[in-house]
């Protein structure tokens, strides 16, 4: 139907209430927004300075961070920071890892569970008035 048909036939209540869930829905998706950053931020490993060279082989991941500083000879100034990012062989942004041996397969599939969910919640979102004019009598 349309929003003048919803409004028109709807009581004020119900119109309040299903303004208050759209907002818990969206609270929801913030809240899964985060959940799935911490997650990735959990994929990460940050070898920070680290000049190990079989340290940096040994270390495993989904992403690899190392920061290293280039000093500057000519002023003699502290230098310019770099950051190098790698990630696994293994890691995929779009699914979960097939390496069920690896060390932080459970965190990877923790992380693709929780970005689905968020995603199912975005849709939820992306419907709910549809539905909710469609259903206005």
């Amino acid at each position: 139907m349309s929003l003048w048909k919803y409004i028109i036939s709807t009581p004020k209540q119900a119109i309040y209430a299903d303004y208050k869930k759209y907002k818990d829905l969206c609270n929801d998706i913030n809240n899964a927004k985060i959940n799935c950053l911490n997650l990735k931020i959990s994929l990460v490993i940050d070898l920070a300075y680290e000049t190990d060279k079989d340290l940096l082989k040994k270390q495993n991941g989904c992403i690899i961070i190392k920061s290293f500083e280039k000093p500057d000879a000519v002023q003699k100034l502290p230098g310019i920071i770099s950051v190098f990012s790698n990630n696994c062989e293994f890691f995929n942004e779009t699914r979960c890892c097939d390496k069920e041996t690896c060390s932080f397969y459970n965190k990877n599939a923790e992380y693709f569970k929780a970005k689905r969910a968020c995603r199912a919640l975005e849709k939820q979102k992306r419907i709910y008035w549809k539905q909710k004019f469609a259903n206005a009598r």
